[in-house]
């Protein structure tokens, strides 16, 4: 990308700071990926013990 906008006329400061933009995007999907598999993992430990606790509760 960034070598096809230096190639397109683009001037390198420009270049650079489009390649600075796109590398903060790829930081935030990726912070935002770590906290959906965070609370999907919460998620799924909070289900099991809450069938645990039922399964005792119930006997």
């Amino acid at each position: 990308m960034f070598w096809a906008a230096i190639n397109a006329g683009d001037q390198v400061n420009s270049a650079l700071k489009d390649m600075a933009v796109v590398m903060k995007q790829f930081d935030r999907m990726r912070q935002l990926r770590r906290s959906n598999l965070f609370v999907i993992s919460a998620l799924m430990i909070l289900r099991s013990l809450l069938t645990m606790f039922l399964s005792n509760f119930t006997k």
